[in-house]
């Protein structure tokens, strides 16, 4: 029955559609660390590894040799900032929009090719169809659209992500080995698990205070809407006249509600906003601790600790990707209600 088979029918058909999609997520995330790992590589102290810009398969000489007191220098910043900059302006643009038409192309097919089913169920059936009537109207006119965009929209997401921290941690791999920083390694493993630890406890003991937060902002919203409402209905009414006074205390009284819900809003959103300071934290630590408050600081290092807050950075996107899959699931099972 097709209702057992709406996500494998769906995925048959669109098989090679997603393979396609999920090539383009792969080039633009790869342009990205193009950029990244090309401008590292001609900031080296090594001499060996400027002058080149890097790619998948092999190099391109932008070296520069010219006599300044006695100094050589390696890199033609000219043609290098040129080649990176093409890779932004106009390929990783172009290539982003392509990805978001197709994405949107296929959004449309499936909601068609799904929709096309429904209607041909609903044909067959025509007698079960005069139950919950308007209810399988108002699935196919909203839930199917919406189901079928994050149909596509999860997948390409959850690869996206994919793609970004294995890209992350080549690069943290190849500064660490390319940099022979492995007296280093023990101390950017500790760091990242104990604050990985951290965010996820984190993430545990506040996701049930973050839906009911949610859960309560809507309440008081739609109490609101009902107050604001009835003052609307009674301003005509003898018996129970609109009272304005009432009707502002009210209003005053949830602002109250709402700044309460805010401000611990705002501590469950902490983590977050000490993600994109985490390089900072690092390098801190590495000073204060690793090097017991002397000595200097290099690029290399500060490459790394980039590295380390890039992947936290990814991790944030997936926590707040997360309630996304829920809404999936739950406009799924709207779907197939249209079967009942």
């Amino acid at each position: 029955m097709f209702r057992e088979k709406i996500l494998k029918t769906l995925f048959r058909k669109f098989k090679w559609s997603f393979f396609g999609l999920f090539l383009l997520v792969f080039l633009v995330n790869y342009l990205i660390f193009l950029n990244f790992f090309n401008f590292r590589q001609n900031l080296s102290y090594d001499a060996k590894r400027r002058g080149w810009f890097y790619f998948l398969f092999g190099k391109y000489s932008v070296i520069h040799i010219q006599e300044v007191q006695g100094t050589k220098i390696y890199v033609d910043w000219n043609k290098l900032l040129f080649i990176l900059f093409l890779l932004y302006f106009p390929f990783r643009i172009v290539i982003q929009s392509i990805l978001d038409y197709f994405q949107g192309i296929c959004q449309r097919q499936a909601t068609v090719f799904l929709t096309k089913n429904l209607l041909n169920f609903a044909y067959k059936h025509k007698g079960s169809m005069t139950k919950n009537l308007e209810e399988k109207i108002y699935i196919v006119n909203h839930f199917v659209p919406i189901f079928c965009q994050q149909f596509f929209s999860i997948p390409i997401k959850i690869f996206d992500i994919f793609v970004d921290l294995f890209f992350d941690f080549c690069w943290l791999y190849f500064l660490i080995k390319s940099n022979e920083l492995f007296n280093l390694t023990p101390f950017v493993f500790a760091f990242f698990l104990i604050n990985f630890i951290c965010l996820i406890l984190f993430r545990i003991f506040t996701s049930k205070s973050e839906q009911s937060q949610v859960k309560r902002e809507v309440n008081y919203q739609e109490v609101e809407e009902d107050q604001i409402k009835n003052f609307f209905k009674n301003l005509d009414n003898n018996i129970a006249p609109a009272d304005l006074k009432k009707a502002h205390k009210l209003l005053d009284k949830n602002s109250r509600q709402f700044s309460s819900l805010r401000f611990v809003s705002l501590f469950l959103s902490l983590p977050y906003l000490i993600i994109p300071g985490l390089h900072l934290l690092f390098l801190l630590l590495y000073y204060k601790v690793f090097l017991g408050g002397k000595g200097g600081l290099e690029w290399d290092l500060y490459f790394v600790a980039l590295g380390i807050r890039s992947i936290f950075l990814v991790v944030r996107r997936t926590f707040e990707f997360l309630p996304n899959i829920s809404s999936f699931l739950k406009n799924y099972k709207r779907v197939r209600s249209f079967f009942d």
